[in-house]
């Protein structure tokens, strides 16, 4: 069972972690790579060592929201899924399932996996928790 937390409490940890990894689940659509590549280049304006993966490609009309950002390798200290209620959506990336830090997720389907939650089921979209989180940062 995970830790609810609120969008300040996301942002805190996240202004305090480095090394950061953000996991989007596999057949990926715009919210969760929207939400992942949106948090990803707020978090390296501040000065974090961040990338987003995904187990599966990225579709061509997705693909604009990849441009200009870096996927730097490093051994992450702090994970982060978004838009991923649970594990099993993370196909291949499974290997980092026990080790989430932090979930931002919209689906009251969640099955609570990470250490900490971030969930509003009546959002539309995970999109609408980063762009909140991104504002706190």
């Amino acid at each position: 069972m995970s830790e609810r937390i609120t969008p300040a409490g996301a942002a805190d940890m996240l202004a305090q972690a480095d090394h950061i990894l953000i996991l989007t689940h596999q057949y990926p659509d715009g919210d969760t790579l929207g939400s992942g590549y949106a948090l990803c280049r707020a978090l390296t304006v501040l000065g974090k060592t961040v990338r987003v993966e995904c187990a599966d490609p990225i579709p061509e009309k997705y693909a604009y929201m990849t441009e200009g950002v870096d996927n730097p390798a490093f051994a992450p200290r702090f994970i982060c899924a978004v838009d991923v209620a649970d594990t099993r959506l993370l196909g291949s990336l499974s290997i980092h399932a026990d080790a989430v830090d932090l979930c931002i997720d919209h689906h009251g389907s969640n099955v609570e996996y990470a250490r900490r939650l971030l969930l509003d089921a009546g959002c539309s979209a995970t999109a609408l928790l980063i762009a909140e989180v991104i504002r706190l940062l």
